[in-house]
C-alpha cells in the first residue's frame, strides 16, 4: 500500500487480548473508502471490515470475516533495561520474580535464571517504579526507580544483614543498624534514605519523631548553629533524630536500598562542618558531639562511633559562645561551652522559671532568655 493512516497515542496502548476496532469516519459528500491490509491465511471468527452510514447499525450488523487482518505497530522510543541479581545473602536465587510497578498500574515482570540474574526491558521509561523481588517467602522492594536516563542495575538480597558487616550496595529485605538510638536527640548518618514515617515504624509507632538537617552557622562572638526540620533524609547525609520515648537498641529497617557508604559524609558550614562517620573517629577540642541528648564540647580522648555525626570545628579562631537551634520554630534545644561569669546571677533562672541567687557548675539556667550550661 502506498498510503498509511498512522495513529499516535498520547498514552501507551495496553493490549489485553480482546478485539481491536478501528473506526474511520468520513464527512465527504462523495463515496470514500479505506483499505485494510489482510493476511493470506483464512481465519474464522475475525471481522475484517464493515461499513454503514448509520452508527447504530454499524455497531450491531454483521462484519465480513474469514480473513486475517494485519496491524503494523511500532515503538515510539527504544526500551531501557533493568538488570541485576537476586541472592539470599550468600547464594543466587533461581526462579525469583522481579516486578516493576508504577502508580498507574503499568507492570513489567521478570524471572531470575540459575545464576540469580534477571533482565527486564521497559518501554515507559518516564514513569517511576517500585521494584520488588520475591522468592515466594521473602521479598525486598526498592522505591522510586527511574529509567528515564537509560539502563539501571538493581541487585536484591532476600535476607537480613547487619550494617556492621559493611554490606555491598543492594536492596535488602531487612537491615539491622548496629547502634542504639537514645531517647532525646541523636546525631546519625545512614547509607540509605529514610523518612520520619519509616523511623516511626522502626521505633514502634512513635509519632513524635523529628528529623533535622544541618542548615549552617553564623556569627562572630556568638555562633548560632542551626538545624532545620525535614520529613526525610537522603543516603549519606548526616542528620539529627529526636526520639520522644524509649531507647531503641539495634533497630531493624525493612526494604532498604543501600547506597555505597563514604569515608565521611559532610555537610559544610562556615565555622563547623557536620560530619557523619562509618568508622570510629577521634574528635578534638572545639568539636561538638551528642551525648545524653544534647551537644557537648569535645576534649582530649573523645571519639564518636560508626553511624554517628558530629560538628567539626574548621575555624580555629573559635568563638566565645555557641548557640544550637533546632527546628523551624527556632527553639533552642541545647547550649554548651558558653563563657559566663559564674558569680553573677542577674537575670538568671532555673528551668522551672524560678530566680536563682547562686549558679552551680554543671547545671542549666535561663540567662537573658537563653539556656546556659555553667562549666
Amino acid at each position: 500500500l502506498e498510503d498509511f493512516i498512522t495513529l499516535n497515542f498520547s498514552e501507551p496502548l495496553v493490549y489485553q487480548g480482546k478485539a481491536l476496532r478501528i473506526v474511520v469516519r468520513s464527512n465527504s459528500t462523495v463515496w470514500k473508502s479505506v483499505s485494510f491490509e489482510k493476511g493470506t491465511s483464512a481465519t474464522n471468527g475475525l471481522a475484517y471490515y464493515h461499513y454503514n452510514d448509520t452508527y447504530s447499525t454499524f455497531t450491531t450488523n454483521s462484519w465480513t470475516s474469514s480473513v486475517l487482518p494485519v496491524l503494523h505497530m511500532t515503538l515510539a522510543s527504544e526500551p531501557a533495561t533493568l538488570t541485576g541479581t537476586v541472592t539470599d545473602g550468600t547464594n543466587p536465587v533461581e526462579g525469583a520474580t522481579v516486578t516493576l510497578k508504577a502508580e498507574n498500574g503499568v507492570q513489567y515482570p521478570g524471572t531470575t535464571d540459575a545464576a540469580g540474574a534477571y533482565s527486564i526491558n521497559v518501554i515507559q521509561t518516564g514513569l517511576s517504579y517500585n521494584v520488588t523481588a520475591t522468592n515466594g517467602e521473602v521479598s525486598a522492594t526498592g522505591r522510586n526507580v527511574s529509567l528515564a536516563d537509560g539502563n539501571v542495575t538493581k541487585n536484591f538480597v532476600l535476607g537480613t544483614i547487619s550494617l556492621g558487616d559493611v554490606p555491598e550496595p543492594a536492596i535488602y529485605a531487612k537491615v539491622v543498624l548496629n547502634r542504639a538510638l537514645k531517647r532525646g536527640w541523636n546525631a546519625v548518618v545512614l547509607p540509605f534514605a529514610v523518612s520520619a514515617e519509616e523511623l516511626a515504624t522502626v521505633c514502634g509507632g512513635d509519632d513524635g519523631i523529628e528529623l533535622a538537617e544541618y542548615y549552617g552557622d553564623e556569627g562572630d562572638t556568638e555562633v548560632i548553629v542551626t538545624f532545620k526540620d525535614v520529613k526525610a533524609v537522603e543516603a549519606n547525609v548526616p542528620f539529627l533524630l529526636y526520639l520522644p520515648s524509649e531507647d531503641r537498641e539495634n533497630p531493624e529497617f525493612a526494604n532498604v536500598d543501600l547506597a555505597a557508604d563514604e569515608a565521611e559524609a559532610v555537610t559544610e558550614g562556615d565555622v563547623f562542618d557536620f560530619v557523619g562517620v562509618y568508622d570510629r573517629t577521634d574528635v578534638y577540642a572545639g568539636d561538638y558531639f551528642i551525648q545524653g541528648g544534647k551537644f557537648v564540647k569535645a576534649s582530649t580522648g573523645n571519639y564518636v562511633l560508626p553511624y554517628r555525626s558530629y560538628l567539626k570545628l574548621k575555624d580555629t579562631a573559635g568563638a566565645r559562645s555557641i548557640r544550637f537551634v533546632i527546628g523551624d520554630n527556632q527553639v533552642v534545644t541545647a547550649i554548651n561551652g558558653l563563657t559566663i561569669d559564674a558569680t553573677s546571677t542577674e537575670g538568671a533562672y532555673n528551668l522551672q522559671g524560678q530566680k536563682v541567687e547562686q549558679l552551680k557548675k554543671g547545671n542549666l539556667y535561663i540567662i537573658n532568655g537563653k539556656k546556659v550550661l555553667v562549666k
